[in-house]
């Protein structure tokens, strides 16, 4: 909290609370669904992420990604959803420098996954994420030039050609697990590791959706080059934290990790080895209680039981 009173120019009262310029106190950020964000929310989000486009700062972001994206914990093993929960963290605090009443809200692909062509949800209009050309170029909404770290002139992305968006089972699948391996899963096993590789696992199930955007969040390299890689994995750090409240007591949460085996995973999962490149940090710190006691929470996720409309405008 500290950090982000410094980086808002707050100023710590004796109480420890943070108060902004506008003499507010700096509250935790609440990560609400993204089509539950009021109009004025998701507009201040999108100028947000724009500034961060043009300061260099989202390419900064998506380049880590991408030389991350084959190497490291960041993917294929146990240290994923620690990995992604401190990168995500960056960006959130990123977003909160330029705004501090921001958050980075989720995408809750379930509720695409009941519509009869899940490609028409409107998260994929003007007025939200955009439109597409034949090409699949994004050429509408607040991200229609964004030029991609590799110098693209467009965001490309392929809607629902491939892949499939969350489902319920996969959510409940997450949520029914006892043994940490199945949550922290070993997604790239060598033969002769015990735990086989469940195509059930949160790590495999988030890459259905990556597959189903398509275009740049198609591959981990590119994938950071869309602004809808962190409502994703807003969502995926969603699930894991409510395997954790529900789950885990605030002690396991904090020290229950997948024993070292370099025939599960590489070293570079390994609980004490290095989370680079966020060194010092180590992946076990990525279980923290202190991201959610601290930084972030979670709004409820939208019910669609009362009407279409799930709750939103």
């Amino acid at each position: 909290s500290e950090l982000i009173s410094s980086i808002a120019s707050g100023k710590i009262q004796k109480n420890g609370v943070c108060i902004l310029p506008n003499g507010r106190p700096l509250k935790k950020a609440i990560r609400k669904e993204y089509r539950m964000m009021s109009d004025k929310e998701r507009e201040r989000f999108h100028a947000a992420i724009i500034h961060l486009k043009r300061n260099g700062e989202f390419d900064k972001m998506a380049i880590i990604h991408a030389q991350f994206s084959i190497s490291g914990g960041a993917h294929s093993g146990p240290a994923f959803l620690p990995w992604h929960r401190e990168f995500m963290k960056r960006m959130e605090i990123a977003l909160r420098q330029i705004d501090p009443d921001l958050s980075l809200p989720y995408w809750d692909s379930t509720l695409d996954s009941h519509l009869p062509e899940p490609k028409d949800a409107v998260l994929w209009t003007e007025g939200l994420l955009g439109t597409t050309d034949q090409d699949g170029h994004v050429v509408t909404g607040d991200f229609a030039d964004f030029v991609t770290f590799q110098n693209h002139p467009h965001i490309t992305r392929k809607v629902g050609a491939q892949g499939l968006p969350f489902r319920d089972s996969d959510i409940e699948y997450v949520l029914a697990q006892h043994r940490i391996e199945k949550v922290l899963a070993h997604t790239a096993p060598h033969e002769g590791c015990q735990f086989k590789a469940e195509y059930d696992a949160l790590e495999y199930t988030h890459g259905n959706v990556h597959i189903y955007v398509g275009g740049d969040m198609f591959e981990p390299y590119t994938s950071g080059n869309d602004p809808v890689f962190y409502l994703l994995h807003s969502f995926v750090d969603f699930i894991w934290e409510i395997y954790r409240q529900r789950k885990q007591s605030r002690y396991e949460r904090e020290r229950m990790y997948p024993a070292d085996n370099q025939l599960c995973s590489s070293a570079l999962h390994f609980g004490s080895a290095l989370m680079r490149p966020f060194e010092p940090k180590r992946n076990v710190d990525g279980l923290s209680n202190k991201y959610t006691d601290n930084l972030y929470e979670f709004a409820p996720r939208p019910s669609c039981i009362n009407g279409p409309t799930c709750g939103s405008k």
